[in-house]
C-alpha cells in the first residue's frame, strides 16, 4: 500500500460542471490523492443555480462545495459563474480559455473530468468533458 506523502510532488486538477460533481464523479480519488500528499485543485464551471433546493440554491450549493472540498482535502477551489444547464450552448472558446488558464496557472500533472457521455448523459457534463479534453489534447499532455 502507498504511504502518506507518496504524492507530495504531484498536482491534480478536477474539472467539473456543478457543485457536487466532484464528490459524485471522483470524490474517492480526490480524497485518496490528497491523503497521499498530492495538491488537489478543483475548477467548477457553474454554481448549480438551477438545481433542486430552496430559494437560494446557488449559495447553498456553493457552501456545500466548500464543505465537500474541505472533507475531500481539496487545496483550492475555483467556482465560476457560467449558467447552470447552458454549458453545451456556451461559446466553446470562452470555456476553453478558462480551463487553459487554470491549467497554465496550476500546472497539474493529472487532469480529471467526466467521460465522453458525462457519466449519465448530462449536457453540462458532456460539454465539460469535450472542452477539457480539447484543451488537454491541444496542450499535448
Amino acid at each position: 500500500m502507498l504511504e502518506p506523502r507518496a504524492f507530495d510532488n504531484y498536482t491534480l486538477l478536477a474539472v467539473t460542471a456543478h457543485p457536487d460533481d466532484e464528490t459524485i464523479l471522483c470524490g474517492g480519488l480526490l480524497a485518496w490523492c490528497a491523503y497521499l500528499g498530492a495538491t488537489v485543485n478543483l475548477l467548477c464551471l457553474t454554481r448549480g443555480e438551477h438545481g433542486q433546493g430552496g430559494s437560494d440554491v446557488a449559495n447553498q450549493r456553493s457552501a456545500e462545495l466548500t464543505a465537500a472540498a474541505s472533507v475531500l482535502g481539496i487545496t483550492s477551489t475555483t467556482l465560476l459563474r457560467y449558467e447552470d444547464g447552458m454549458l453545451a450552448w456556451t461559446d466553446n472558446t470562452v470555456i476553453e480559455h478558462e480551463i487553459r488558464a487554470t491549467i497554465n496557472r496550476q500546472q497539474p500533472d493529472v487532469v480529471v473530468t467526466f467521460d465522453h457521455d458525462g457519466a449519465y448523459g448530462h449536457p453540462d457534463h458532456i460539454a465539460v468533458h469535450d472542452r477539457t479534453t480539447s484543451v488537454v489534447t491541444l496542450a499535448g499532455k
